[in-house]
């Protein structure tokens, strides 16, 4: 049996407008190297029209050219949202038994609604 400081869901998420996303950019030195890490075949393959276009729809997007940089833009992303999540952690971790609560919840609030709905 769990303990009931472990089977309590996360607070309410904060509204949008407080929510500011972490900037991390690498260095262009640190870009150059990282990308040469790839592989040389990543490096000659061209990105597809449809990513291209809808990297460009985003604002600030860089021009991709190449896989490797699209890897490269996706994991800066990737590494922005994960400091920009950490951030907003909450005072109560996040471990199996909270998210098997959550979900619990979730469960009977749906069902709640379903049941209306009916």
């Amino acid at each position: 049996m769990p303990r009931s400081k472990y089977t309590t869901v996360p607070g309410p998420l904060r509204p949008v407008e407080q929510i500011r996303l972490s900037t991390f950019q690498f260095h262009n030195i640190a870009r150059r190297k990282l990308i040469g890490l790839l592989p040389p075949q990543l490096h000659q393959l061209g990105v597809p029209e449809e990513i291209k276009r809808a990297a460009a729809k985003s604002r600030g997007a860089p021009k991709l050219k190449t896989i490797a940089e699209l890897i490269f833009v996706d994991t800066e992303k990737l590494i922005r949202d994960y400091l920009t999540e950490k951030r907003f952690g909450g005072s109560i971790p996040t471990n199996p038994a909270n998210v098997v609560a959550a979900i619990q919840k979730l469960r009977k609030a749906l069902g709640a609604i379903q049941g209306r709905d009916r």
